[in-house]
């Protein structure tokens, strides 16, 4: 205790003497986001994050515990966003030494007449990540689990599509066996904290009178044939984690991660409008058509045109096809930045615009 609390006072002083000083405020890299992050193999994490949207994930768990405590288990371990209360994340996933029960949220699977979790596979398991697109308003990103002893398992593909409005994570499995997804749900860390299981939202929050600002999380379950288990609690740091099973009838298992202020639509409208397509996913947040994101206040991707009201004819168009980064104000254009120097064509307004120099959108006098 001593030591931790130590270096938490001596961060703290070292924020108090910069503060002194004429240091001029600017976002930080997870304000901003547009990365994947992995980190070498000796430490085997991940961060990525797009628009302020963050996950985190480690890559290979701890095997041999410390202080009789397995510090780091193996799956995706946070979910944070810019302005969002992150202890509801979960903030951690866990791996307990004297009950051998984990964690993370993570592929599940039947074995042996039990269910197993990735967190408590760490020994066996080995996570890759594969990272397929990257830019401040969409990465896209997946995790190959796989087996690296003889004791063998199935291969399972965890795919995810980070926004700033939350994570689509789709799991698959490469075998013909029972398996689901693991959601950790952080229900007590010395409060009780309020909770929903089921029958397509897992939801945390603090208590109104603990915590006043009214942010939340929320696991939305998009397929309509899928179904919650709950499984016994595992003491972390943090508090206490109840793991929940995600399962679904077909061959995939999706949720949908929506950290949510109070600024942010219902979580209910957000499910009961989520809708997958063919080139990605759409919801009273935004969509996302194949490499573009567009959202409530911004859109970007790559592209050479943009349809903002959709009525099926861009407002913008870009000559050549860039990636671009588009300010939005009631879904009208009205400042932008991209990666290489090209026209943009606004409302047939045409202005000549450099690369990373943000400008302002010229229109049409009328």
């Amino acid at each position: 205790y001593t030591n931790y609390n130590g270096a938490v006072a001596y961060h703290l002083a070292e924020a108090y003497q910069a503060h002194q000083h004429a240091i001029a405020e600017q976002p930080a890299p997870t304000e901003i986001g547009g990365y994947v992050v992995t980190a070498d193999p000796r430490f085997a994490s991940a961060v990525a994050n797009a628009g302020g949207m963050q996950v985190a994930a480690n890559l290979r768990g701890d095997t041999v515990p410390k202080y009789g405590v397995y510090w780091t288990p193996l799956g995706v371990v946070r979910f944070a966003r810019v302005g969002w209360d992150d202890r509801l994340g979960p903030v951690d996933g866990a791996f307990d030494a004297a009950t051998r029960r984990g964690a993370t949220f993570g592929p599940t699977w039947f074995e042996a007449g039990r269910w197993v979790r990735i967190a408590e596979r760490a020994k066996d398991y080995r996570g890759t990540l594969h990272t397929e697109y990257v830019h401040p308003a969409l990465v896209r990103f997946h995790i190959l689990y796989h087996p690296v002893t003889g004791r063998g398992g199935p291969v399972f593909r965890h795919e995810y599509v980070i926004t700033p409005d939350g994570v689509l994570a789709t799991l698959h499995c490469g075998d013909d066996r029972p398996f689901g997804l693991t959601v950790p749900l952080v229900v007590d860390d010395g409060r009780k904290l309020d909770t929903t299981i089921g029958p397509s939202r897992i939801a945390v929050s603090y208590p109104p009178d603990v915590e006043p600002s009214g942010d939340e999380q929320n696991f939305l379950l998009v397929d309509a044939n899928a179904s919650i288990d709950a499984g016994r609690r595992i003491r972390t740091a943090v508090g206490w984690l109840e793991p929940l099973r995600v399962t679904s009838e077909g061959s995939q298992v999706q949720v949908f991660v929506y950290p949510r202020s109070q600024s942010d639509p219902p979580a209910e409208a957000v499910l009961d409008s989520f809708r997958v397509t063919d080139e990605g996913f759409e919801s009273c947040l935004g969509r996302v058509v194949g490499n573009v994101y567009q959202g409530r206040t911004s859109a970007g991707g790559h592209a050479g045109s943009l349809d903002l009201d959709d009525d099926g004819a861009p407002e913008m168009r870009f000559d050549p096809p860039c990636d671009f980064l588009v300010q939005l104000q009631h879904r009208r254009a009205v400042r932008l930045e991209t990666n290489r120097a090209t026209s943009v064509d606004v409302d047939g307004q045409t202005q000549r615009v450099r690369a990373f120099s943000p400008v302002a959108i010229r229109r049409p006098r009328k």
